[in-house]
């Protein structure tokens, strides 16, 4: 039996802070405590199930918003220099801009999909699968305004999925199918 009360809590309450991220004043705190929290728990977890492609699926989704955060904000910001030089590429580079950071949220909430959903079939929680189908969905619907509010969603469900998750779970399925099939191979 595995204990993962403690990374229960972590990931409940990471969701939580990253949902209301959006709160004036303490938005970026928060934001920044709730993915470390959620971060840590995803890792735990990923290790007490042994199972490290939950982490690497988390890991790349984080880090593929960043990368197209940071190049979408560098193109940004060369688009507002070159305003201010002369050239006027200015709808060009916009446009350019949201596209590139558009295709870069799209593939990471693909990783962050599919590190739920691992999650999801080793701890026969649904809501994990959800929360990551919400979230995907919402962020191709950023485009519009309700994809945000969906992702606030997801990011609820997802702190509702950790904690509801029972205190003590059973070795992971993948640990049984081993245990099954050397069983099978001896008889």
């Amino acid at each position: 039996m595995l204990n993962i009360t403690k990374e229960k809590i972590l990931g409940g309450v990471g969701s939580i802070l990253i949902a209301f991220s959006l709160i004036p004043g303490i938005g970026h705190l928060s934001f920044i405590l709730g993915v470390i929290m959620f971060i840590i728990s995803i890792y735990s977890i990923s290790k007490l199930l042994k199972e490290s492609d939950i982490y690497s699926n988390i890991i790349k989704s984080f880090l593929i918003s960043i990368i197209g955060i940071v190049i979408s904000l560098f193109l940004g910001l060369y688009t507002f220099a070159s305003v201010f030089s002369g050239h006027w590429y200015f709808g060009t580079n916009i446009l350019l801009s949201f596209i590139i950071f558009y295709s870069f949220i799209i593939a990471s909430a693909v990783f962050f999909r599919k590190g739920l959903i691992m999650i999801a079939s080793l701890t026969d929680n649904e809501l994990f699968k959800t929360s990551g189908d919400v979230m995907f969905w919402s962020t191709v619907l950023t485009i519009f305004v309700i994809g945000f509010i969906g992702i606030f969603i997801s990011w609820i469900l997802l702190a509702i999925a950790f904690f509801t998750l029972p205190d003590l779970m059973k070795t992971s399925k993948a640990e049984n199918s081993q245990f099954d099939s050397d069983y099978l191979k001896f008889n």
